[in-house]
């Protein structure tokens, strides 16, 4: 886990969580909202990748006791590509904006 997520996230259970939904409806949502100049499959592609990431949040929850951070490292790591996933909308959004002037 990165420095920045660890001062963000460390013993801040509910802010965690409050990212993870934030960003797992933000990707979807966005991808269905733009889906008419993505490519094929990103809207579902969105939607998988977000539900993998709470599903697997889940599921390393309720695994943390044995071994906690093998456990939530799946979960980080996605949780880092729906962030990845946020930049690139944002960034397409920001070429489109400079495109129209």
């Amino acid at each position: 886990m990165s420095g920045w997520k660890r001062r963000l996230f460390h013993h801040h259970g509910a802010r965690l969580l409050a990212f993870f939904l934030g960003l797992g409806l933000l990707v979807p949502g966005w991808l269905w909202w733009d889906r008419a100049r993505l490519p094929e499959g990103a809207v579902w592609g969105g939607a998988v990748l977000a539900g993998m990431a709470a599903s697997t949040l889940v599921v390393s929850a309720l695994a943390d006791v044995y071994d906690q951070f093998r456990h939530q490292v799946v979960a980080f790591a996605l949780f880092d590509m729906l962030l990845v996933a946020v930049v690139w909308l944002v960034s397409r959004a920001g070429r489109r904006t400079l495109r129209a002037r």
